[in-house]
C-alpha cells in the first residue's frame, strides 16, 4: 500500500513499519476543472489575472494515490480526463514576499 502524503504509521493497522518509496510522478487526469476570473483563491489570482484561467486537475498517480494539481503547459481546453501527465516542480505563488514552489503536472510529451 503507497500512502500519500506520508504519515507516521499505516491508517488500517497503525504499524509504524514502514517504507519510504518514491513516486514517479506519472499518472492520468482523473478529473478536472477550469478556474477562471473572480474563481481563484486569493494567493491565486495573480496567476488568473495573467493566465485569464487555469486547469486544476485531480491526478491519479500510477503508484495508486491521487492527488489535486495544476495542469500546466496545455491549453485548457485541450484538457481531457485520461489525459496522461507528469510532475514537474514549479512556482506556485509569493507569499509575505516568499516564492513558494510545489508540484504541478504537464501532459506527457
Amino acid at each position: 500500500m503507497v500512502i500519500f502524503p506520508p504519515k507516521g504509521a499505516c491508517p488500517p493497522c497503525q504499524s509504524q513499519s514502514l517504507e519510504e518509496f518514491a513516486l514517479s510522478g506519472y499518472g492520468k487526469i482523473g478529473t478536472y476543472t477550469v478556474i477562471g476570473q473572480g474563481g481563484a483563491p486569493p494567493e491565486f489570482a495573480a496567476l488568473a489575472r495573467t493566465l485569464g484561467s487555469y486547469v486544476v486537475a485531480i491526478v491519479n498517480l500510477d503508484e495508486g494515490p491521487s492527488v489535486c494539481g495544476q495542469v500546466v503547459d496545455v491549453n485548457p481546453g485541450d484538457v481531457r480526463e485520461g489525459m496522461r501527465v507528469r510532475q514537474v516542480f514549479r512556482k506556485l505563488y509569493v507569499q509575505e514576499g516568499v516564492i513558494r514552489y510545489g508540484y504541478k503536472f504537464r501532459p506527457v510529451d
